[in-house]
């Protein structure tokens, strides 16, 4: 039963000038990190040879097949276990390991940057996941990408990275948010035509209508004098009229919101001393809070917008009322023709406490001096954005 001993792959520095076929194998297989095993039965042949002479990459494994050839031996592979051994040749037809593959040149890594010329394009970076196997670094700092990869690749990444490296588009818009009060609309009736604005008819329409609505103005002079005749006879109460700079494909937001305490129970802190009673509160934003996603042009601007409106009706230290509306929906605004969004309807509902100071605080009797009152009010949320 042959016997093989693995020679497994050690750092051997020898600068004699014969070394024993043992040995040089060992070599051999560090140089290609494969295991060659070795029968015993091979006689322990000595080789001139000095490593110094064959330092180059190929030039040590070349040697190698010229020994083998000359002692009639060769390299078997075992593909079960994934190695070599020596075995003699047989049919006299020496079967040796063929050269190491040699890399194509076009197969070969390169390292490549390219200056990013638009650092607000947000794109560019993203342009570098359609090569999953080309190895990148976005240099912040530097404005830079840099990376690895084939000639052959560097200039598709080159040409896609320069189609995208264009200046970002940007508009201010002015949003004007506004409510208007329902039932004072309605109460005013026909009368409002005598007002002698062309547009009233049709936003006041909308104004009355419980579906949402786009209505475009022709200028911005309507506009002016839009909410001024609102304003005059009371109908509406402007909220937050921000003016916000938008990059294309960036989300921006908008909030104005007022932070909220309220108790959510209560715990008993022990010491040495006394019992202590906590409170516990949680804290919460309520108000505007906008979400804008634009598409920009030279001429409009396509809006996908997002609101949510919070308003507290009502508070108690440990239950807080909070009224919400909530709107979504997408429209192009041409600059120089304002858009306003209607329908956005709003019911509130107040409760207010009345009492009679003194007689209320009378013990069993003080609830007969107190009562309760429900306000509700009835407004039509407004939005009017304006391409500056």
């Amino acid at each position: 039963m042959k016997v093989f001993i693995l020679l497994i792959s050690l750092v051997v520095v020898i600068f004699a000038d014969s070394i024993s076929f043992r040995e040089l194998t060992k070599l051999v297989s560090k140089d290609l990190k494969k295991n060659i095993y070795l029968d015993k039965d091979i006689p322990a042949y000595s080789v001139e040879f000095n490593i110094q002479d064959y330092s180059k990459e190929g030039e040590l494994y070349e040697f190698y097949k010229i020994v083998l050839f000359e002692h009639n031996l060769k390299l078997v592979y075992n593909p079960s276990g994934k190695f070599y051994y020596i075995a003699r040749v047989i049919d006299n037809t020496p079967d040796i390991l063929p050269p190491k593959p040699i890399l194509n040149p076009k197969d070969k890594l390169h390292y490549y940057v390219y200056k990013i010329k638009h650092i607000t394009n947000k794109d560019v970076i993203d342009c570098m996941s359609i090569f999953p196997n080309v190895k990148y670094k976005y240099l912040s700092q530097s404005d830079m990408i840099a990376y690895s990869s084939t000639r052959e690749q560097h200039q598709q990444i080159d040409k896609i990275l320069s189609s995208a490296d264009n200046k970002v588009l940007s508009r201010t818009i002015k949003i004007t948010i506004f409510s208007v009060d329902k039932n004072k609309l309605s109460n005013m009736g026909a009368t409002i035509n005598q007002f002698g604005f062309r547009f009233s008819s049709q936003v006041v329409s909308n104004l009355e209508d419980t579906i949402s609505k786009t209505y475009t103005f022709n200028n911005s002079f309507d506009i002016d004098l839009f909410l001024t005749f609102l304003h005059r006879y009371g109908l509406t109460k402007v909220s937050h009229s921000p003016t916000i700079l938008l990059s294309n494909g960036v989300e921006a937001t908008v909030n104005s919101v007022a932070t909220i305490r309220y108790i959510t129970g209560v715990s008993q802190v022990d010491n040495s001393n006394n019992n202590t009673v906590r409170e516990n509160y949680q804290y919460q934003d309520v108000g505007l809070k906008i979400k804008l996603l634009p598409k920009i042009t030279k001429n409009w601007v396509y809006l996908d917008l997002s609101l949510i409106s919070e308003e507290l009706i009502s508070y108690e230290p440990d239950n807080p009322v909070i009224g919400k509306v909530a709107y979504h929906n997408s429209f192009k605004v041409v600059k120089g023709k304002p858009l306003l969004l209607t329908g956005i309807n709003k019911t509130t509902l107040k409760h207010v406490n009345n009492s009679i100071p003194v007689l209320s605080s009378i013990p069993f009797f003080g609830f007969l001096f107190k009562g309760k009152n429900v306000n509700k009010t009835e407004s039509n949320i407004n939005i009017l954005i304006e391409v500056i």
